[in-house]
């Protein structure tokens, strides 16, 4: 008699493979594995009395059904309501008052995908697109004829590559960088490049953006815009801050506007014909693919409509489970490097993946723009920051600045200052906001602990401390001292003149138009 894990990867690969995430497929698949666990019974009864008793009837997250982000399989749904859990303690879910909203809006959703990290059975995916990828992937390389030739781009964002390993047996904080680069070859991707790039262009496009502001005397704090989440929530729920958003775009867009236009000019290759994918540890940039904003690149060719600068995000589940479908793993390969031409970045880029990355590696761009001087250790470091949870706050002094910063992560935080902005405490001049908890190492679309459980703090500040070893590690620190970044600006940036560089690496948002009226306080 055929073994439970056969008979039930049979019927995972026979519809469709890649429908279950490698990390939950592993767990489903374990011979000795119950069906359910049954603690999560007594967990629903715990959380539907606390819900009682708080005055909100129980429920589960139910997206719609058109949400690029997120997909839910009801029949396996055991009500323990984790996935509502994670939605309220984003302060998100039960938020506001379902008929303020107008009628063509079922549900809010952030795109964080806390409710998919917290979901122990498997209802709540990302939208799976890997077997779509990899199928067009394949064809492309088998083709004889050019016109379906396409060429298949593949960007790794900082936080993978410190959780990748999960999936086959490291411990978290491993760095998988160089063996994911080898592996994504062997698949079939023509180049890999690496999204701290992306990260340091942002880095250097933000620093200067900030500067401006302070110069000008611009009221409010600068806050970081590189999370979809973040975004979303201000557009949604706060648009009397849209204007302090930084109108930089997020790495991968921005690193995608580059691909599509510098890139393919350096490689002499139609931009329509790439392929660019991001590997990211975000449910959220599948959401942030779908933005107006993911089409500078045609724009810049005179093509508008032809094709987007990111064409599609997968998660770090999503890549482990590609690798477990081809019986790849990574861990057992030889390190490779990225391909050149935006394919690497400075210790700055690589803690973008981290609470706190992004705000430590603006201060050292900023320090050198406002001095020409490396920043000293304290300011390279900023450890009154460290930590990956609550409101964190310093005081920076650079060349007759004084510069007030914090940073906050998880959306509840993010609307605690916000309400305190509003009511006129406003004591920053930037402020970095992620929407995981952790950052990005906390994502969304970060493996689960054993396949089932969401990632406690502990298992995220070991990947943020993998980042933070990486970066202590490099020799370059500084986004603008990156040589390919040096050589984008010179080569690129500059002379293509000031218009170009705003319309390409910049944006707008705009409120979202969600609300009968007012939303709920």
């Amino acid at each position: 008699m055929p073994s439970r894990r056969t008979v039930l990867k049979s019927a995972l690969l026979s519809a469709g493979a890649a429908l279950v995430p490698f990390d939950c497929l592993s767990a489903l698949a374990s011979e000795d594995a119950p069906p359910y666990n049954l603690d999560g019974f007594q967990e629903y009864a715990d959380y539907k009395r606390n819900r009682k008793l708080n005055g909100l009837a129980p429920d589960s997250v139910k997206p719609d059904p058109d949400n690029p982000s997120l997909q839910r399989d009801g029949r396996r749904c055991m009500n323990c309501g984790r996935c509502d859990a994670a939605c309220m303690e984003q302060k998100i879910a039960h938020w506001y008052k379902p008929e303020d909203l107008k009628s063509s809006v079922k549900t809010l959703c952030m795109h964080c995908g806390q409710c998919v990290s917290a979901c122990k059975y498997n209802v709540l995916t990302e939208k799976t697109e890997f077997f779509d990828v990899g199928t067009a992937l394949a064809r492309s390389v088998k083709s004889e004829n050019p016109d379906e030739k396409r060429v298949y781009v593949a960007t790794t964002a900082p936080a993978l590559r410190v959780s990748l390993g999960e999936l086959f047996g490291l411990e978290p904080g491993a760095n998988l960088q160089n063996q994911a680069v080898a592996a994504l070859r062997k698949i079939g991707f023509d180049y890999v490049l690496d999204t701290t790039f992306g990260a340091d262009l942002v880095t250097v496009e933000e620093a200067r953006e900030l500067k401006a502001r302070l110069d000008s005397k611009t009221p409010g704090p600068m806050f970081t815009s590189c999370c979809p989440a973040w975004v979303t929530f201000v557009e949604t729920f706060y648009p009397e801050f849209i204007p302090n958003l930084s109108t930089t775009r997020s790495p991968i867009l921005a690193q995608g506007a580059a691909i599509k236009t510098t890139f393919a000019k350096e490689k002499g290759i139609d931009p329509a014909k790439i392929v660019n994918v991001a590997f990211v540890p975000c449910v959220g940039k599948k959401y942030e693919a779908t933005r107006p904003e993911n089409a500078k690149g045609a724009a810049y060719w005179d093509r508008e409509g032809e094709f987007r600068d990111l064409d599609y995000a997968l998660t770090t589940r999503e890549l482990g489970s590609w690798f477990s479908y081809l019986q790849l793993d990574p861990s057992k390969l030889d390190p490779e490097d990225y391909d050149p031409i935006l394919g690497s970045g400075s210790g700055s880029g690589k803690l973008f993946g981290s609470t706190g990355g992004v705000l430590r590696s603006l201060v050292r761009q900023f320090c050198k723009d406002v001095t020409g001087e490396t920043p000293s250790p304290e300011t390279m470091e900023l450890q009154a920051i460290d930590g990956i949870s609550g409101l964190r706050e310093t005081t920076v002094d650079v060349g007759g600045y004084k510069l007030r910063a914090a940073v906050v992560c998880g959306l509840a935080g993010a609307r605690d200052l916000l309400d305190r902005m509003k009511g006129g405490d406003i004591p920053y001049d930037v402020v970095e906001v992620m929407a995981c908890p952790g950052g990005c190492v906390g994502g969304g679309g970060q493996p689960k602990i054993a396949g089932t459980e969401r990632p406690t703090d502990e298992t995220r500040a070991q990947r943020a401390s993998g980042l933070a070893k990486i970066d202590r590690e490099e020799k370059i620190r500084v986004a603008s001292d990156n040589p390919e970044i040096s050589a984008f600006y010179k080569d690129f940036v500059e002379p293509e003149g000031e218009e170009r560089r705003e319309a390409l690496f910049h944006t707008s948002f705009q409120k979202r138009d969600v609300w009968k009226m007012s939303p709920r306080a």
